[in-house]
């Protein structure tokens, strides 16, 4: 937790990441098409993560905030012929994540979460020289879909970033960040709606899954390189 506050402290306005548009966006192109540096051996990504359910007059009620920390392998493996390589994927979860229980009528819901869920997500880059961040997800960004699963409904967000020239051989010239969000309710009771589960993976434009030190590799560089986009009023 210390480190974390202490990254924090060090950008704009001392604002906490996912504080709606204290912080630039990312959007391609990137200002530096050469091919990344080598990663360490060890990448670590901070996320810090808000969800929020748009009431019927706008007010914002927050359901779910967390940060957490991932770590991934970057070095070159020889991948088990039985198993493939590792495949990017995370849990955006923390025990010591902020839940709250909000309204949500049952029926009808799928549509009513994917019109007022939103989604938002920031990476830092704790080693970077400038502690670089870069929201995967904006303030406010909208679910692609939402549908029905056992005892509860998954609401899909996505975006998208750059691969960089290094990576270029192996995937599409974009590729997509998808985000599934499952809302459950606890027992009978319609007032208490909650995200019981936040799971973030990545693929290419043709479907292909990322291998994870690729994918890290793709978020570091574009919070390090990518173009952005300052606050807007």
């Amino acid at each position: 937790m210390s480190d974390f506050l202490s990254i924090i402290s060090l950008l704009p306005g001392g604002y906490r990441s996912f504080f709606l548009d204290a912080f630039p966006s990312i959007h391609p192109p990137l200002n530096n098409p050469l091919p990344p540096p080598l990663p360490p051996a060890m990448a670590r990504i901070l996320y810090a993560v808000d969800i929020y359910l748009n009431g019927e007059e706008g007010e914002q009620q927050p359901l779910y905030s967390l940060h957490t920390l991932q770590f991934i392998e970057t070095y070159e493996y020889t991948p088990h012929p039985l198993t493939g390589p590792r495949i990017f994927k995370f849990v955006l979860v923390h025990s010591k994540g902020m839940m709250n229980f909000i309204k949500v009528k049952k029926e009808g819901c799928e549509e009513y979460l994917k019109q007022k869920l939103t989604f938002s997500c920031m990476a830092i880059d704790p080693r970077g020289r400038k502690r670089a961040a870069g929201s995967l997800f904006t303030s406010g960004c909208k679910a692609v879909s939402a549908e029905p699963v056992t005892l509860g409904v998954m609401v899909v967000f996505e975006s998208v970033l750059p691969v960089p020239a290094g990576l270029s051989n192996f995937y599409t010239e974009m590729i997509k960040c998808r985000v599934v969000v499952t809302c459950c309710w606890k027992g009978d009771k319609e007032d208490k709606c909650f995200v019981n589960f936040v799971y973030f993976t990545m693929k290419d434009m043709n479907g292909k899954p990322l291998v994870d030190r690729h994918g890290a590799a793709i978020i570091l560089n574009a919070i390090q390189n990518g173009e952005r986009r300052g606050r807007t009023t």
